[in-house]
């Protein structure tokens, strides 16, 4: 329902982004991925499903976890989103909007993605490194099956980068621009 809502809204914003919800394909970094409705018109979610619920943080960033060296203690802050009943890997999601996805650096970067002609677009690799073993610390403190934490965490990153567009959109296109071309970039790897 928070997705598929979207759809109409996001193909209203500009060009760019009625291509990258309609067009079938798009080209990132001169790879081919399915453009939004295409890829879930044609996956099998199946395999995104969680298997369990728990209380979940629900803003789980690094921006969110304060650590205190002094007596070796993290502390949570900023709960509101917090839940009783969510699937876990929500908050693997929200942790890796900070590790993976890089979010706070947005504002800093000189460019956000590079627009070239026929849907084809650049984006840093810097927020597009999906190798695990960079990610591995914290993801066995969810469960010890990191490859499947990791797979549906990054789903749900990709779910919440489309879900914040309304709000990337208060900052500028092109930050909408980029969650919904990481989106599709990490729901297809």
């Amino acid at each position: 329902d928070k997705i598929y809502a979207k759809f109409s809204m996001l193909e209203n914003i500009d060009s760019t982004t009625f291509l990258l919800v309609n067009n079938d394909w798009v080209i990132i970094n001169g790879n081919k991925y399915k453009g939004l409705k295409y890829f879930f018109k044609t996956s099998d979610l199946s395999s995104y499903t969680p298997s369990t619920v728990s209380p979940i943080h629900g803003d789980l960033t690094l921006e969110n976890i304060l650590y205190n060296e002094k007596i070796k203690e993290f502390r949570y802050i900023d709960q509101s989103g917090s839940r009783y009943v969510d699937p876990y890997e929500m908050d693997v999601g929200k942790i890796l909007q900070s590790l993976l996805a890089c979010y706070s650096t947005w504002d800093s970067r000189k460019t956000l993605y590079e627009e070239l002609p026929e849907s084809s677009y650049e984006i840093q690799n810097d927020l597009l490194d999906l190798n695990i073993e960079k990610y591995t610390f914290f993801l066995t403190e969810f469960n010890k099956d990191i490859n499947s934490v990791f797979k549906k965490g990054v789903f749900f990153l990709s779910m919440y980068l489309i879900r914040m567009i309304p709000f990337l959109l208060k900052k500028s296109n092109k930050h909408a621009h980029l969650g919904l071309l990481l989106s599709l970039y990490y729901l297809q790897k």
